[in-house]
């Protein structure tokens, strides 16, 4: 994770984790004080790249300027367009059009966003309905995450933590490749199967648990009193 030198995946993961870890603790499946520990351990594990992570941080401030500018950029035709949006796929070809004086010197590309994309693209319907879908399918993916199931709570808790980092890594990338896109889809596929099957088909309580033969107390039946 730390070589591929993405920010975003970066804060993806961490987010991500974050979601588990309260998960979990909600849960009392492990102490907080567990959690904590493992976070301490991921730092001192990555000691070693600490020099290229602040590197990335601090020390890239053309990648950082060059998102703000497409983030202006987009601006510039959300505010032409926001009902319809110029079309899909018409960003790119009509960035010579909004690409005024301001921005020149400026590496220009699509839109660094997938929310403002989408505005420029589509307008404000498309980016509400999709909005809505990401925010209805963590909805769901957590609430089954806190159902009574042992085997599809944890699989719905990882499903949702991966989409919320997902729907964070939106905020500074394209995600608009195939294995993305596709990837999200299927997620969000299952956390609502998941949610579906436990809402339809609850698990049973859990089954008091049975002590052993040789930890039981002996029973002992009291006789009827005898008429003398």
């Amino acid at each position: 994770m730390v070589v591929t030198g993405s920010r975003g995946a970066w804060i993806a993961f961490a987010v991500a984790m974050l979601l588990i870890g309260v998960w979990a603790v909600r849960r009392r499946m492990i102490a907080a004080r567990t959690v904590t520990m493992i976070a301490i351990s991921v730092a001192l594990v990555t000691i070693p790249f600490w020099g290229q992570i602040g590197h990335r941080i601090t020390g890239d401030a053309g990648s950082n300027q060059s998102r703000i500018t497409l983030i202006k950029l987009g601006e510039e035709m959300v505010s032409a367009h926001p009902l319809l949006g110029l079309g899909l796929n018409n960003v790119g070809i009509n960035i010579p059009k909004f690409a005024g004086p301001q921005f020149s010197g400026q590496w220009l590309y699509t839109i660094h966003n997938k929310y403002l994309l989408i505005w420029a693209e589509a307008g404000i319907g498309a980016l509400l309905a999709f909005v809505w879908f990401l925010g209805m399918t963590l909805r769901r993916g957590w609430r089954a995450a806190h159902s009574d199931d042992p085997l599809l709570a944890p699989l719905a808790a990882a499903l949702t933590a991966g989409i919320a980092g997902q729907c964070v890594h939106m905020a500074v990338d394209l995600f608009q490749s195939k294995p993305e896109v596709e990837g999200l889809w299927l997620m969000a596929a299952l956390v609502v199967a998941i949610e579906l099957v436990i809402r339809l088909d609850p698990a049973p309580p859990p089954k008091p648990k049975m002590r052993p033969l040789w930890l039981t107390p002996p029973t002992r039946t009291l006789e009827p009193a005898r008429s003398r």
